[in-house]
Parts: structure tokens; C-alpha cells; sequence
């Protein structure tokens, strides 16, 4: 009897999961992927995998379950990224091919949303979790496994980056 009510409260709590951060996922994958189809397996695999490690997340002391999530749908876009298929798909695909919940940008962030996809990675996480997700520095740091100066060095460096990619596009 306990296994089943243990059952039923993981899978209540992996909706939950579903519910509440599913577009948030989402709009990272495709920013990652740059190919909707992709983003949407590797948020589907993301919540695979959070459900098999549950049981580690529940251990984890003070830990927010959007930063784990976050991590966990980070590194699968990283994996998804490493692979030969991925290496040969156009990533430079137009924003009009995202569905419509995630195509509701102003088309005067359109050029900086495209900017920001062709950051390096490392510069494109920060700006994507702190702008995009609205999390502090220290919840990105926890996320990216990283310290929190590094987290700030990168915000900035991202963000002089944009500027120069704004205003070489000003000059065109």
C-alpha cells in the first residue's frame, strides 16, 4: 500500500513539475537548440530524467526545484548540442517557426533575441536564466554550477558583447 501512495506522489509531484515549469523550459531549449522539434524532445527528456532522480532532489537541503530542472534541461541541450545529427541541422532557423506561445516577442527585441542564440554558450546561459527566468545571480551560479563572481563576470562580458553586435548592426 505504501509503495503505491509513494508512486502516486511522485507522479503528482513530477505535474506539478510539468505544470508550472514547462514553457519556462521550453523557451531555454529552443534558445539553446534553435529547433522547436529538439526543444521540445529535450523537455520531454529533462522531466524524464527528473523523474529517475527524484529521490536525489528530494535530499537535496534548500535546493529550488526550478534550478534543478533548469540544470537538468541545460546540460540535456548540451548533449543534444555534442551530438553528429545536431552538428549538421540549420540553427539558424527564423522565429517564425516557433509556436506561437513563444513567438510573442516585440519585433524590436527580435534582433537581440537572435543575438543572444548566437552567444557562446557560457554568455548566452547567464543572460538567458537572469533576463529570461528572472533568477539571481546565485540561483544561476547554483543552476550552472558555478560561482557567483563568475556568474557576474559573465553577465557583463554578455552583455558588452550585445552591445557590439548592436551596434555593428546600427552601422548596416
Amino acid at each position: 500500500m505504501t509503495g503505491t501512495t509513494e508512486q502516486m506522489e511522485r507522479e503528482q509531484q513530477l505535474q506539478a513539475w510539468i505544470d508550472e515549469y514547462r514553457t519556462a523550459l521550453l523557451k531555454i531549449c529552443v534558445m539553446y537548440l534553435s529547433d522547436v522539434p529538439q526543444a521540445e524532445d529535450a523537455v520531454q527528456e529533462t522531466f524524464l530524467k527528473a523523474w529517475k532522480a527524484m529521490d536525489k532532489f528530494e535530499g537535496r537541503n534548500g535546493s529550488s526545484e526550478k534550478t534543478w530542472l533548469i540544470s537538468i534541461a541545460i546540460n540535456t541541450c548540451r548533449s543534444y548540442r555534442r551530438t553528429r545529427w545536431f552538428r549538421h541541422i540549420d540553427t539558424t532557423k527564423s522565429l517564425e517557426n516557433l509556436p506561437s506561445r513563444l513567438a510573442s516577442i516585440p519585433p524590436e527585441e527580435r534582433d537581440l533575441f537572435i543575438d543572444i542564440t548566437r552567444l557562446p554558450e557560457k554568455f548566452k546561459s547567464v543572460i538567458l536564466l537572469y533576463y529570461y527566468q528572472n533568477m539571481t545571480q546565485q540561483e544561476i551560479a547554483d543552476t550552472l554550477g558555478i560561482s557567483r563572481s563568475l556568474v557576474a563576470h559573465r553577465l557583463g562580458k554578455a552583455l558588452d558583447m550585445l552591445k557590439i553586435s548592436l551596434r555593428e548592426e546600427e552601422r548596416a
